[in-house]
């Protein structure tokens, strides 16, 4: 397939970039969405599809722009207003991304998504009451959803609530044995309780799932230091340092 047909009308060009966009192809899939927009101006949907495309590659500021103009063409369109929110997020402006999900709650009110981002806003933003009050409604309408007992128990954790913590990544582990995140969450609330035994068997269970992420070394070297565990606390830290963490 070409990746550009500058003879093909807007529907032709449209499909060509979606089908682009889903196989991660985004200079192709923008590149059609561009030529749709220099043939119909007001064409909504390709600034949005357009600003999609923009913010998988990272670029959240040209991602902003076409969420600008898709918002400005059509009020009502959600989605626009999440995906700004999600570029305005990425950016660290937790306060443009709140009143984004704000104003694309107001027209998908029942949006668990929309409502999920709300809640990491907040709590990036320290504002914990708020974000737990986002996830307990989520869970009121998905008691399953495992992230959102992930993150819940994230946003105790970080208030000092750490048994409503552990008992939120509990849950997350009763209903996905598999989550490396909920049994890492589950070790930091246990070391800050210095319960050390329960750390190390928590980051254990993590590092098996995922041997990837050095933070989970870090934290389980430490543990293993304030065990006397000298040999674990040095094999730990190298691993932390040789997966990236600058320590």
């Amino acid at each position: 397939m070409d990746s550009v047909v500058r003879f093909d009308g807007i529907d032709a060009c449209m499909k060509r970039g979606l089908a682009h966009h889903q196989r991660g192809e985004y200079r192709q899939a923008i590149a059609n969405f561009d030529l749709v927009t220099e043939m119909a101006p007001d064409f909504q949907l390709a600034y949005f599809a357009r600003g999609y495309s923009y913010n998988c590659m990272g670029d959240s500021w040209r991602a902003i722009r076409n969420f600008d103009t898709a918002i400005f063409l059509s009020r009502d369109n959600a989605s626009a207003y999440q995906f700004r929110g999600l570029s305005y997020f990425d950016l660290g402006d937790y306060d443009r991304a709140i009143q984004d999900f704000d104003d694309a709650l107001l027209i998908e009110p029942e949006d668990t998504g929309v409502r999920f981002w709300r809640g990491l806003a907040f709590a990036e933003k320290g504002h914990y009451e708020s974000a737990i009050r986002e996830f307990d409604s989520i869970l009121a309408i998905n008691p399953k959803d495992t992230a959102t007992y992930v993150n819940r128990g994230i946003a105790y954790s970080r208030k000092g609530e750490q048994d409503r913590a552990i008992a939120d990544f509990d849950v997350a582990i009763q209903i996905d044995p598999n989550l490396a995140e909920a049994y890492a969450g589950r070790g930091r609330a246990y070391s800050l309780k210095e319960d050390w035994r329960r750390t190390v068997a928590d980051y254990d269970a993590a590092i098996l799932i995922d041997p990837s992420i050095a933070h989970t070394y870090f934290v389980r070297g430490y543990a293993r230091g304030q065990l006397g565990d000298e040999t674990g606390y040095v094999q730990d830290i190298r691993m932390a340092r040789r997966l990236g963490m600058d320590i």
